[in-house]
């Protein structure tokens, strides 16, 4: 399996940003190119805490299960809506020995780490560890003098990617795509991915791995401890989280293992679990379940882990420049905003963070839909490229199919 990976994963990963993209299928539609989402009581958007009916249980499983078997291995899945909770999985962990995903099962969720890393240094902005105008050269001087003016680059900056660092998991054909290739098992260090993004030029908006992977050096320069610490210090902890961990981390128990479809269209899924996701650091290491990540994100939102004026920041958002997307999509600071329409459901908003990781096989989603009422996060251990399994837009459909029928009645 480790000689098909270093024969024909680049097929796989030149269709995916490493950690980066969200599975979006949505007609683009004519938005104001602000989208201004206040971030005030948006948990109240989700109401009701007690579970949803059997009847709608059913509905929202058999959904979930033909769209894991049509496309994906294993899922699990976590609604809050108007209509109840619901938390369920589908799917298997472990293609080899069926075992069913199970809901403490913890999934690689690649890119919502984002989100997590965000208020890490947000957290120690508010504790006067650092600020988020402090500049580049402040903390990391060696590695601002590589970067285009990279002196006056900020951290905030590096959160929102409007520091425009080249990403160095973007072009398929660079040096750390061959090395990936090459070396699937390989110990990445912080600065060897950001040395990727040396005498770059800078652009006006650029999808924030780089800045992200930066961010997490100056936690742990800040801090001198590290981020595992650091996220456990003041988000995990505080919240309970149980079953989150970052990848440096002994896991216990329940690591789902992850494929991909290579080569692309030949219908064998190949398990890629050994693949060390050093690479993915503060912009896509982490590890958890959807219950926790509800639990974070919903604590996020009620102002419960940031003061207000620390949540306005995260929240105060630039235009993101991203041709997949099309969708005029913004970016605060972990956070995405856009609005998006579709035959079924009409236009709507997403707040939270997606994103995928091709090299390990893993996906997730952590999103507030407030038109909808709907929060919902997943995760899912299978990538293949090109094609989303689509799990988050046929819950949602399945939602407002039941919303419909039900006002009907």
């Amino acid at each position: 399996m480790k000689r098909i990976f270093n024969n024909a994963l680049s097929i796989a990963l030149v269709t995916t940003i490493i950690f980066g993209t969200t599975q979006l299928q949505a007609k683009n539609s004519n938005l104001k190119k602000n989208i201004t989402i206040s971030q005030r009581n948006l948990h109240k958007r989700f109401i009701k805490r007690n579970p949803v009916s059997p009847e709608i249980a059913e509905k929202l499983q058999s959904a979930l299960d033909e769209v894991v078997a049509e496309k994906g291995v294993g899922a699990s899945i976590k609604v809050t809506s108007s209509l109840g909770t619901w938390a369920v999985t589908s799917g298997v962990s472990n293609l080899e020995t069926q075992t069913p995903v199970q809901p403490e099962d913890k999934f690689q969720i690649a890119s919502v780490t984002k989100t997590f890393t965000a208020v890490v240094i947000l957290k120690l902005a508010e504790e006067g560890k650092l600020s988020l105008d402090d500049t580049l050269e402040k903390w990391l001087p060696n590695i601002a003098k590589n970067i285009p003016d990279g002196n006056n680059i900020t951290i905030r900056q590096l959160l929102n990617g409007s520091s425009g660092i080249y990403n160095f998991a973007e072009d398929e054909n660079s040096p750390f795509f061959q090395e990936v290739l090459k070396n699937p098992q390989r110990q990445w260090k912080p600065e060897e991915l950001v040395a990727y993004s040396y005498r770059k030029e800078r652009q006006d908006w650029v999808y924030p791995n780089t800045g992200f992977i930066i961010a997490g050096m100056i936690i742990e320069k800040a801090t001198g401890s590290s981020i595992a610490t650091e996220i456990r210090r003041l988000i995990s902890k505080p919240l309970g989280l149980q079953n989150t961990f970052f990848y440096t981390e002994e896991i216990p128990g329940g690591l789902v293992n992850g494929y991909i479809d290579i080569p692309p269209g030949d219908g064998n899924l190949d398990d890629v679990s050994f693949v060390n996701i050093s690479f993915a650091g503060a912009a896509g290491g982490l590890i958890s379940t959807p219950e926790d990540m509800t639990r974070f994100f919903q604590a996020l939102l009620k102002g419960k882990l940031l003061k207000p004026s620390s949540l306005k920041q995260m929240f105060t958002s630039v235009d993101a420049d991203e041709p997949d997307y099309s969708i005029n999509p913004r970016y605060g600071l972990g956070i995405r905003l856009f609005k998006v329409e579709t035959p079924e459901l009409g236009k709507f908003t997403w707040i939270g963070h997606g994103g995928t990781n091709a090299a390990s096989g893993f996906g997730a989603g952590m999103w507030l839909y407030p038109e909808l009422g709907v929060m919902l996060v997943y995760t899912e251990n299978v990538q293949k490229p090109g094609k989303g399994t689509g799990i988050a837009l046929t819950v949602l459909e399945t939602l407002s199919e039941i919303n419909r029928l039900n006002q009907d009645k």
